[in-house]
């Protein structure tokens, strides 16, 4: 019996369970149920109280391992290892309770142990330039603690271990989080583990990194961050509007069943955020900023390229509808919007509305057709140079 419990309490060292009130309760409570009776000797008494009471025997019992070349010639590299894992780890707690000047003598004497794994490290890997190679050699041997993740752990750990980090304050570990979602984009095993993780954490820590995660909301790793996004929509919705107006215009959904979701996600955060109008309004009013023949010349180069690059007809139909929407308005149009178009605006819908309806139709059909695309794109080009020396004048 003394040497069984002798293995349960290294272990529970060995282990860090003794900070877990549990763990400790429950080794007493099997202690417990392992008293001697009333009736056995003395003796026998005497062994338990001392075997449990004194922390020494612990050390004591290691250290005559260690003497015994017998013993320590019989267990393989695994076991050995294992070994001075405990001696070292016990001799440390131990100088925690000793006076200062015994506290160095002891982590020497652990320190005397590790450099002989050392010594056993150097030898294996003598020869290999290739750090990989000696791991892998190590592990083999078992010089390596057994308990190392394997390398297609690695991934996960990360993960698990920077979100504990940002969780419980670390800087460094906020500055990292971008590292995570590069890691979740190319190991998709990782998402549910990056999801849940981040589901237990306060959203206001990934502000910082809004852009990062929507920048995912068209791609395959997008379920990830769904649920801290529209946490943030929820609580700060000022944060993310801006952002997220200017890059739903570059979410490319590729009509697939993950692209879908992804697609629906992003117009529930639309409607989501429908609901703060002033801040709407005022992303609204900040495009009109911009020259609306700066804005027609860039949509006519993104038709063309979409054209050159036999895009499909959904993507440029979408993106004639777009410019549609944003330069051109209805008459109606001028004073009832909550964000009044202003002079310029006015006189480029005026004056470039029909030329362009007539060009292309009213639903863009024309960009559509095989023949005589060419003299569809001339068009539009020769447009973008009147739209830019006639608006010109006008500013003037």
């Amino acid at each position: 019996m003394k040497y069984i419990e002798l293995v349960e309490f290294l272990d529970l060292m060995k282990k860090n369970k003794y900070n877990n009130n549990s763990s400790v309760a429950n080794i007493l409570k099997t202690w417990q149920n392992r008293f001697p009776n009333s009736i056995d000797p003395v003796d026998i008494w005497n062994d338990v109280v001392t075997n449990r009471g004194n922390f020494p025997v612990a050390v004591s019992t290691l250290k005559n391992i260690y003497k015994d070349k017998s013993i320590s010639k019989s267990l393989d590299g695994s076991l050995w290892s294992q070994f001075i894992e405990a001696y070292c780890s016990i001799n440390n707690r131990k100088s925690l309770c000793e006076p200062k000047k015994e506290k160095l003598n002891i982590v020497l004497q652990s320190w005397k142990q590790l450099d002989e794994q050392k010594e056993k490290i150097v030898a294996i890997s003598d020869g290999k330039m290739n750090k990989n190679e000696i791991i892998s050699e190590l592990l083999v041997n078992g010089y390596l603690p057994w308990n190392i993740p394997s390398f297609s752990e690695f991934p996960q750990v990360l993960i698990e271990s920077l979100l504990n980090a940002l969780r419980f304050g670390s800087k460094d570990a906020l500055l990292l989080f971008p590292r995570l979602l590069q890691v979740i984009e190319n190991h998709h095993s990782c998402l549910s583990l990056f999801r849940n993780k981040t589901s237990e954490m306060p959203c206001w820590l990934f502000i910082g990194w809004i852009d990062q995660m929507l920048a995912l909301l068209d791609k395959p790793e997008a379920k990830a961050v769904h649920a801290v996004i529209k946490n943030i929509v929820s609580s700060y919705p000022d944060a993310i509007i801006y952002s997220f107006h200017l890059s739903c215009s570059s979410y490319n959904f590729t009509g697939s069943q993950e692209s879908e979701v992804n697609k629906c996600f992003v117009e529930k955060i639309k409607q989501m955020l429908k609901k703060h109008t002033v801040i709407s309004e005022f992303v609204s009013a900040l495009e009109h900023l911009s020259a609306p023949q700066i804005i027609f010349k860039d949509y006519v180069s993104e038709i063309e390229g979409l054209i050159g690059s036999n895009a499909s007809s959904e993507k440029i139909r979408q993106c004639f509808t777009k410019m549609c929407e944003n330069l051109f308005f209805e008459t109606d149009d001028y004073t009832n919007r909550s964000v009044p178009i202003g002079p310029v605006q006015k006189k480029f819908s005026q004056e470039y509305q029909p030329k362009v309806l007539d060009l292309c139709r009213k639903d863009g059909s024309k960009l559509l057709e095989k023949s005589g695309i060419r003299t569809v794109l001339e068009g539009l080009r020769n447009l973008v140079d009147q739209a830019r020396k006639i608006m010109k004048k006008f500013l003037l």
